[in-house]
């Protein structure tokens, strides 16, 4: 990878954690992904059906984590419910 290419996914790493996963952020890093595979055209693809997968993939890789993310986010905000036991710890 060159190292422009490399700046260029550090600086849309950080736009991704900055803005939590907007659908617009998401589809960047699918567009780069995109620009930056250079597949060979065989039997089981052409090369510009195997970029668009490349772009395809990442979306849904990014969508699923930031999913998970907020899932886990919301998991910890949620107030534990407790039940209250009495002393010969029978429930009530």
């Amino acid at each position: 990878m060159k190292t422009g290419e490399q700046k260029g996914i550090r600086k849309l790493t950080v736009t991704l954690c900055g803005l939590a996963g907007s659908p617009l952020v998401v589809h960047a890093f699918a567009e780069k992904a995109k620009q930056l595979v250079d597949p060979v055209s065989d039997f089981r693809g052409s090369a510009a059906y195997k970029k668009d997968m490349a772009a395809v993939f990442v979306r849904r890789a990014l969508e699923k984590a930031l999913a998970s993310i907020r899932q886990q986010a919301r998991a910890k905000a949620a107030p534990k419910t407790t039940r209250k036991t009495s002393k010969k710890g029978k429930r009530r």
